[in-house]
């Protein structure tokens, strides 16, 4: 929302208990988009392929890449282009081995292509706008489908559940837009959106050290179960309460982080102010992927003795991914205990 538009001169008369309402209409709106049919069923299928083996993991990947390359080929005139210019076929695309044979599409394909990438598998009527952040540059325009959508917020609110975090928990969301107009200058200094249920919304413009207590206070009223934002927005209010000893008692469980690289002294100061753990979780726009914190370890197993590689979630300690598998250890512990003449079952 531009603060100078006319929407927004509109919008900023109104009481704060009609803007919450104006806010909430809008997230109404987001929410039959995102957390629709599509969602419960990606999302479902997200829980489970937790427990799928690094077999079945690259598989699933091979599949999807051909059935990709497939219908880019069927349904888009680039791609078509890209693969008759190098005498390929679509099932010479069998899965991520196959993918050097196509060239990397790059942002000035895009632009310089647009129309041409476009599927005619899929109705323009149901394509839905979206521009990336432009941290690396000009802003990409690009168009992705409500299907698409709920896929990424499935992959979000996965990693949300691992915290024991789900859907309809009281939060707090911090964002770039005004929703709160910016020269205000009493409380409250935030909005409602009813239509999650019990989401406040806490615009940028209002973390200043004319506010943060006051802000403070309202974060202190309500037991909020997470909150949610950019690093930067979050560090400007735990650093500005530091600075002035305001202190938060009733902090969240865990807050998650995005849209922005957070660094290693933001991550402490956020901590030691909300007095929970930091997840740092980072998804493009292009939905290409979703990234989240965690390390790597090595060590020795100890019923086996084989060194083992886990990557580690750095704030719940799950194991997200290991190499050797637990199966593979356990029967290769087995085998050393077989005794001469024996046989494994």
């Amino acid at each position: 929302m531009d603060p100078a538009s006319r929407s927004a001169a509109v919008y900023y008369r109104l009481p704060s208990s009609l803007q919450n309402l104006a806010v909430s209409a809008v997230g109404l709106k987001l929410k039959r988009v995102r957390f629709g049919r599509a969602f419960e069923e990606k999302l479902a299928l997200l829980r489970t392929s937790d427990t799928w083996t690094r077999e079945r993991i690259r598989a699933h990947q091979d599949t999807e890449v051909a059935r990709l390359a497939e219908h880019a080929y069927r349904t888009t005139r680039y791609y078509r282009r890209v693969f008759d210019e190098r005498g390929l076929e679509p099932g010479d695309i069998r899965g991520i081995s196959d993918l050097p044979k196509l060239p990397v599409l790059t942002k000035q394909d895009i632009r310089s292509n647009f129309d041409d990438l476009l599927s005619t598998a899929v109705d323009r009527s149901r394509l839905q706008g979206i521009r990336t952040s432009g941290s690396t540059g000009a802003p990409l325009a690009l168009v992705t489908t409500r299907e698409a959508l709920a896929f990424k917020w499935a992959v979000w609110w996965r990693h949300r559940e691992r915290f024991g975090v789900h859907r309809g928990a009281a939060h707090v969301k911090f964002v770039t837009k005004p929703v709160v107009r910016p020269t205000r200058r009493r409380p409250p200094y935030w909005r409602w959106n009813l239509a999650e249920r019990r989401q406040a919304v806490i615009p940028m413009q209002q973390v200043v050290p004319t506010k943060v207590a006051a802000i403070t206070a309202f974060l202190d009223e309500h037991p909020f179960e997470f909150y949610s934002g950019y690093p930067s927005i979050l560090h400007s209010l735990a650093s500005i309460a530091t600075e002035s000893d305001i202190t938060l008692s009733n902090g969240p469980r865990i807050t998650f982080s995005g849209a922005e690289r957070m660094f290693a002294d933001q991550q402490a100061d956020i901590e030691r102010f909300t007095g929970g753990a930091v997840s740092q979780v980072y998804g493009f726009n292009e939905g290409a992927g979703n990234g989240a914190g965690s390390e790597l370890r090595f060590s020795i197993d100890r019923g086996s003795g084989e060194p083992v590689i886990r990557i580690v979630d750095r704030v719940t300690d799950e194991v997200i991914s290991q190499v050797p598998s637990e199966r593979i250890l356990r029967t290769a512990e087995a085998l050393r205990e077989l005794r001469p003449g024996e046989r494994f079952a």
